[in-house]
């Protein structure tokens, strides 16, 4: 989430999983592990309130914006967590907003440097199954035995973060070995194996219906109002490159 005000413009990160967490950007600059709530839009300038997390005793104080730039995948749930008072125009849109449940996993594995594995389909134009096994492992670092692994699960169906670390584990104590060894036996993965793994709200979108019915449309029509801007996956296809671009078009077409 970014504000703007007294005429600069600052930023408020909001991550959204599990609750909102958050570090700021802002003058004056604000500390780490800030909680922050968007307490109020309609005023003459947005108010935002925070706390600082690293202090036991902190008080609360509040950031008046000149604007705000939503900037994370603007599900009905995370956008209640930063306390907005969604208009009914905005409950109607963000309502239709679906997201894929995404694992991210650093783990170390006995696999050598060069092997790969994507998870099999059954054709090259169907993804594998979204059944929260990892679907990709790539071992980047010849120095290194970390190896990188993406996993998805159900489409709008919630899948816990445990579920899907228990499957990480399984399914690569199944492969974890050297696959040009044929007599090599593989070694089951164990918690401290797991040197990182993050679940992710990916790829927000509308579906098939809203497509035809110009969610877009809707969507579109919001920014600005309630001095509230927004730039995320849901602007395009989530990829970094796609991220920057809806950044730049909310600045080129609105500021």
């Amino acid at each position: 989430m970014k504000c703007g005000c007294g005429g600069q413009r600052h930023q408020l990160k909001v991550p959204y999983i599990p609750a909102p967490r958050s570090t700021a950007l802002v003058s004056p600059i604000l500390p780490s592990k800030t909680s922050l709530i968007l307490e109020d839009r309609s005023g003459s300038q947005p108010i935002v309130k925070y706390r600082n997390k690293n202090v036991r005793y902190s008080r609360e104080c509040q950031q008046k914006c000149s604007s705000v730039i939503i900037a994370f995948p603007p599900t009905l749930e995370n956008l209640k967590k930063t306390g907005l008072d969604l208009t009914r125009s905005e409950t109607e849109v963000f309502a239709a907003v679906g997201v894929n449940n995404y694992f991210s996993a650093a783990v170390k594995l006995n696999i050598p440097y060069g092997v790969s594995f994507i998870a099999a389909s059954s054709s090259p134009s169907i993804p594998p199954p979204n059944v929260g096994e990892p679907v990709a492992l790539l071992l980047l670092n010849p120095a290194s035995q970390i190896a990188t692994s993406w996993s998805w699960g159900p489409y709008r169906q919630f899948e816990s973060k445990e579920e899907a670390r228990e499957l990480l584990k399984t399914t690569l104590s199944k492969i974890n070995k050297d696959p040009r060894n044929v007599t090599a036996m593989s070694v089951p993965v164990s918690e401290i194996d797991i040197r990182a793994f993050r679940k992710w709200d990916y790829f927000p979108h509308f579906d098939s219906p809203e497509l035809k019915n110009d969610w877009y449309g809707k969507f579109n029509a919001l920014q600005g109002k309630e001095k509230t801007f927004w730039a995320s996956g849901l602007n395009g296809m989530e990829l970094v490159e796609w991220a920057i671009r809806a950044g730049q078009d909310v600045v080129n077409s609105y500021f």
